[in-house]
């Protein structure tokens, strides 16, 4: 399968995320979790099995930054990350739907 990435150098972000971007009053930080993990998206758009360190080097922060700013942004709804099974530092990180978001609009 070739990585959501790789395929025309895009990354697919969900429309109603990228509206959502746009329109809401998210912090530089919120935007950087957001397109982390839509940049790492391997199971759907917005939806990606990864770690606290992978998102760390995309977003070009140390991990123990990364680990806040994704605690942030589960806390503001923004992501949600529940166990993957494939060991304890993985993953499944999940962009909700911007009508979940506790970001005013």
């Amino acid at each position: 399968m070739i990585h959501p990435r790789q395929k025309n150098g895009a990354i697919p972000v969900p429309v109603a995320v990228l509206e959502a971007l746009a329109k809401r009053r998210l912090t530089i930080s919120e935007i950087m979790v957001v397109l982390a993990v839509c940049s790492q998206a391997d199971i759907s758009p917005g939806k990606a099995k990864t770690t606290v360190a992978v998102l760390a080097r995309t977003m070009g922060v140390r991990k123990d930054s990364a680990a806040s700013l994704i605690r942030h942004a589960i806390q503001k709804r923004i992501l949600n990350a529940t166990v993957s099974g494939e060991g304890s530092m993985v993953r499944i990180m999940t962009v909700n739907s911007p009508d979940e978001w506790a970001v005013p609009g």
